[in-house]
């Protein structure tokens, strides 16, 4: 087997994996969304929605602040209704 054979074996594993990872983000965040019974917020949203730049509100959640459901390390939605009632309480 050549190079340029193992190569693209490799890409098309590299591929399925990465579509199963896509796959599974969407279902959990499909479960989350029905669970909270609305759909749930990006960052670049919650800091629209709060009139807050996007690194204060990173800043606030790395901070304990704001409340976040963390899909994996670096994914991280947040339910409207959780935020608010955290934020009453700051």
């Amino acid at each position: 087997m050549n190079t340029l054979a193992v190569a693209s074996i490799q890409e098309q594993r590299d591929l399925e994996r990465l579509a199963a990872v896509v796959a599974d983000l969407q279902g959990r965040l499909e479960f989350f969304s029905q669970t909270c019974g609305e759909r749930l917020l990006t960052v670049e949203e919650l800091a629209s929605r709060l009139q807050l730049s996007i690194d204060t509100t990173r800043d606030h959640v790395n901070a304990g602040q704001i409340p976040l459901i963390r899909l994996n390390s670096r994914t991280w939605r947040f339910h409207w209704p959780t935020v608010l009632a955290a934020m009453k309480t700051l």
